[in-house]
């Protein structure tokens, strides 16, 4: 992607490959062109992989949760067009009627996810517990 952008600062950063990457999410926040396009496609590729995920399993609500739907690292803006462009692609390959059931949906328990998902199966299986 970067050949499109022959004078684009990552063409021509001496940073390490680690340093460049890192450098996208406050890139494409500012607009920066390459950086949307990176984010772009790599949600373009979630929805794809949502969309196939939903011919194996029957689910109503799909969650995503990571750094880029992260509010204390990512605006509003950032994180609506990232949303939107998953679920636009996910939707361009669900069958009709997943179309009009399956929720795409950003977490909202942050870091505590997955503590509070594991809480409520350790009483019922009682974790713990000497066997």
């Amino acid at each position: 992607m970067v050949e499109k952008y022959p004078q684009h600062r990552l063409a021509t950063s001496t940073a390490s490959p680690k340093e460049k990457a890192l450098s996208l999410r406050g890139s494409a926040q500012e607009d920066d062109p390459l950086a949307l396009e990176i984010f772009d496609l790599q949600a373009k590729v979630m929805g794809v992989h949502i969309a196939n995920l939903m011919m194996a399993f029957d689910a109503e609500f799909v969650v995503i949760d990571g750094g880029l739907l992260n509010p204390e690292a990512t605006t509003v803006e950032f994180r609506a067009r990232d949303l939107r462009t998953l679920r636009t692609e996910a939707r361009r390959y669900f069958f009709p009627v997943q179309r009009e059931r399956v929720k795409i949906v950003p977490a909202t328990l942050g870091e505590l996810s997955q503590a509070v998902g594991r809480g409520p199966r350790g009483v019922i299986h009682g974790a713990g517990r000497e066997k």
